[in-house]
């Protein structure tokens, strides 16, 4: 998994994603206090799919995909 952090905390984050062949990708948000603000699951592929999370004070968001070989693009946040 990946870890981002945001300072001061976002109320939405989204990103494009892919991967080599099918897969989970996992997005979850947390405020503070460590506690869920928002999550979010797709399948994944060669062809990019969005994912996002909103909510307030989201201070980090954790990605994570079932397959080793994947990326993300064009990350958005909004304070």
């Amino acid at each position: 998994p990946e870890t981002l952090t945001f300072s001061p905390p976002a109320v939405a984050v989204s990103m494009w994603t892919s991967s080599i062949g099918s897969s989970s990708f996992s997005m979850t948000a947390y405020n503070a206090s460590m506690s869920v603000v928002d999550s979010t699951s797709l399948t994944t592929g060669t062809s990019p799919s969005l994912a996002s999370v909103s909510g307030a004070g989201i201070v980090t968001v954790v990605v994570s995909s079932s397959t080793s070989v994947w990326a993300f693009d064009d990350l958005c946040f909004t304070h």
